[in-house]
């Protein structure tokens, strides 16, 4: 375990302690086990047969990962240490598990199609070594369109960090792998870059290719770290491993819950502090202080259905501005396409694919993050007039509250958590002890994945074989085809979004308002039971509020 890990789960096991001995409804123990039990993947991508199962069999030490697959029987395959005999699970569309003896691996290449990933488990001290991180061997990116989508977009989703390969035998950097790289500089992740295969090219010809690959990678992405590079068994096995030891996996763990943990932190406050203003105030003063939330819930009910009548324009503008983005970034390449279209057909709705996944995922970002920022400023305004004085509800509560419920909505835009986590990790963390029913906040990854595995290229077979393409008539058929696909589902996909994203912001903002009824409710109640005792419990209380201020400086504001 990490030790930010031990540290995290050690200050929130102290904090729980304090809770409980002020009497407040705030476990800690969905959020414990959320940090005891996390796992950072690290994908290793590139084109088929860079190198990639090759590289992490010499890291392992052992040839557990074929190398004589084909793009059509490859899989994602997570890497997993287990302290005990070795196996395998196959894991299906409808996340149904099937057991796999390792024996059975290579059998797998005949039913890849009824798979999405593997989860293979090792007893291999080299897994142990490095967890929490799980190494995945990736697809190529020359794999059939459905398996490469799903696999790209799943990882492109869940990895922290990502290990990319390119055969020093092309001399260049893929344009798979450079749309690839701006997938990750949209969504904030970092990678480090290897050239495989280096003993197969004379060392100065190597030389020059690394220094031309370092000066693009420098030049459109920013990167300057070195180029390791991989050729003979050792040197893979001990570059793979400087790579994973140069991970501040330290870094990207606290990076994953410290903002969690500090809204957990302001938030058991708050609730320490609207006891003590609950236990201080009369009967007459939290009755007006409840009337005042409950006029905030009614608010919060009229705003959600007047939004609802007001955001068909947001998602029309916001359509016909990814819609342009694609067909610009379409029109840039045409005649990279067009002469695929000559020399390899069958690449083309490949390359095509791959240019709409790279702009729907900027744009969805883009365009869903504002969105979703407006929304959030749209129920931040409606609250503008709460301001309970005496029990600390105020705007900077509300700014409290709507901030962890952005962070989390930002957190599934990039894919930081995955959308059934991202759910239960909002409801847990903002819980009233009541049962919060939320709809599903759509994953975009998962709605791009769909999209682009509906785009066919049929427009090819209007030109059949020939020797030159009118790129001009080509582009004009890929963008109508484009559209007819995309247009529809771009749509829906916004209108899902900003649909479930203003549903889950009023339905968490509402049970905050009713947590802190609920939390008046009990104070007076208890208030009534202790009168010859309130001055020594508002005292307790009080040092609480300090023992957890001192938990959160040694642990969190560091």
């Amino acid at each position: 375990m990490l030790a930010t890990q031990k540290s995290f789960i050690e200050y929130l096991e102290q904090v729980d302690t304090l809770a409980q001995k002020a009497k407040i409804q705030k476990p800690k123990a969905s959020l414990i086990a959320s940090i005891k039990d996390r796992e950072l993947l690290v994908p290793v991508v590139g084109g088929f047969s860079a190198g990639k199962s090759t590289a992490l069999n010499a890291f392992l030490g052992e040839d557990i990962l074929s190398v004589a697959i084909t793009p059509g029987t490859a899989l994602a395959t997570e890497l997993r240490y287990i302290d005990g005999e070795s196996y395998a699970e196959g894991v299906k569309d409808n996340d149904s598990v099937e057991k796999i003896a390792i024996s059975a691996l290579d059998s797998l290449k005949d039913r890849a199609g009824e798979f999405k990933y593997i989860k293979l488990y090792l007893n291999n001290p080299k897994l142990k070594q490095i967890a929490p991180l799980i190494l995945v061997d990736m697809p190529g990116f020359d794999a059939p369109l459905e398996l490469h989508n799903k696999a790209i977009m799943e990882y492109l989703a869940r990895g922290i960090y990502f290990i990319i390969l390119e055969s020093a035998e092309s001399g260049t950097i893929a344009m798979s792998i450079k749309k690839h790289i701006d997938n990750l500089k949209t969504l904030g992740r970092d990678f480090s870059f290897c050239l495989s295969k280096v003993d197969l090219v004379t060392p100065s010809t190597m030389q020059s290719i690394k220094n031309k690959i370092a000066t693009t990678l420098k030049a459109e992405f920013g990167y300057d770290k070195d180029i390791t590079l991989l050729g003979e068994n050792e040197n893979r096995t001990k570059a793979l491993q400087t790579i994973i030891e140069q991970i501040n996996t330290e870094s990207v763990f606290e990076n994953l819950y410290l903002d969690t943990l500090k809204f957990d932190f302001n938030d058991t406050k708050s609730s320490l502090q609207t006891k003590i203003g609950a236990l201080k105030s009369t009967k007459e003063e939290t009755d007006e202080a409840l009337k005042e939330l409950q006029n905030a819930i009614k608010v919060i009910i009229d705003k959600k259905q007047s939004l609802a009548q007001n955001t068909t324009s947001d998602i029309q503008s916001a359509v016909d501005g990814t819609m342009m983005a694609v067909d610009r970034a379409i029109e840039g390449s045409i005649s990279s396409i067009a002469q695929n279209a000559l020399n390899n057909p069958q690449s083309v709705n490949s390359q095509v694919s791959e240019i709409v996944r790279s702009t729907l995922l900027s744009e969805f970002t883009k365009r869903g993050g504002k969105m979703r920022e407006n929304l959030i400023s749209d129920y931040k305004l409606a609250l503008r007039d709460l301001n309970i004085v005496s029990l600390e509800i105020d705007s900077s509560w509300v700014e409290n509250v709507v901030g962890a419920i952005n962070t989390a909505l930002y957190n599934i835009s990039i894919g930081v958590k995955d959308n059934s986590e991202l759910i239960e990790s909002i409801a847990t963390l903002l819980d009233t002890g009541s049962s919060l029913t939320l709809g599903k906040n759509p994953n975009p990854y998962i709605q791009i994945a769909a999209i682009v595995a509906k785009i066919v290229a049929s427009f090819l077979r209007i030109f059949g074989i020939k020797k030159e393409i009118d790129e001009g008539k080509l582009l004009m058929d890929i963008l109508q085809s484009v559209r007819t696909t995309v247009v529809p589902e771009v749509s829906t996909a916004y209108s899902n979004q900003i649909s479930a994203t203003k549903e889950i912001i009023a339905t968490l903002i509402e049970s905050k308002l009713k947590e802190k009824q609920d939390e008046i409710s009990k104070a007076q109640e208890e208030k009534s039971k202790i009168a010859d005792k309130l001055n020594a419990e508002i005292a307790d209380l009080s040092e609480i509020i300090e023992a957890l201020d001192s938990l959160a400086t040694k642990y969190l504001y560091k």
